[in-house]
């Protein structure tokens, strides 16, 4: 195995037993403490005007969104010549997105009432698929931006992703449809699923190098 990505198995693995703990603590004691200080700090800081940014925003991280975008991600990088990469991002997404909805059926826990903002989902509430599925979606585009736009728009582009999956994660909490434990389990799952596609990437990927080059097209001549 190649050593980074051997290193970011490493980090998978990490972020994986971190969200097993979170899942313990909630079969044991729960999150009560911790639920209810995000929702404290959310009325904190609520207003008419970031509640509507954070209203449009949380749809990003939406199932239709990130269904339709994942597709075009992939289409692109297929028709591209990019198959291995293109096969890599589906099983990543598809595999945290079977995790994610089996762990909702499993535990069953009931959205937060009384908090929400905007209509209640009826699916249920742990962990958070915005925050497992959708960031790990965002993230990886941000890994694949070498691929796809002019590398001195890379780093711009990558920190609003990494910025959109921040507010993603928060409006969660913020707009009451999620408990705070519900978003950071799901974060530390996403970050598992995020740095097993890292070590995919460097192990199999056709575009392991793809960072060195400024724009898809010279990286292909």
């Amino acid at each position: 195995m190649k050593p980074n990505a051997a290193k970011y198995l490493w980090i998978s693995a990490v972020f994986f037993l971190v969200a097993a703990a979170l899942v313990a603590v909630y079969f044991q004691n729960g999150f009560g403490a911790f639920d209810r200080a995000g929702f404290d700090l959310a009325e904190k800081v609520r207003s008419d005007a970031l509640t509507s940014m954070l209203a449009v925003l949380t749809a990003l991280g939406g199932t239709k969104p990130v269904v339709a975008l994942s597709a075009l991600l992939v289409l692109w990088l297929y028709k591209r010549g990019y198959r291995r990469e293109a096969v890599i991002v589906t099983m990543i997404l598809l595999g945290a997105a079977c995790m994610n909805e089996w762990m909702k059926n499993l535990f069953a826990r009931e959205r937060p009432v009384g908090q929400n903002l905007i209509a209640r989902p009826d699916s249920f509430s742990f962990p958070s698929a915005h925050a497992m599925v959708s960031s790990v979606y965002y993230a990886m585009l941000a890994s694949l931006l070498p691929l796809l736009v002019p590398r001195h728009w890379t780093k711009y582009i990558a920190l609003l992703l990494y910025l959109l999956i921040v507010v993603i994660m928060a409006s969660r909490v913020y707009l009451g449809v999620h408990y705070p434990s519900d978003v950071a389990t799901g974060a530390c799952f996403a970050a598992g699923w995020y740095f097993l596609f890292r070590c995919a990437w460097s192990k199999w990927g056709e575009a392991g190098k793809a960072s060195h080059y400024p724009t898809f097209a010279s990286a292909r001549n």
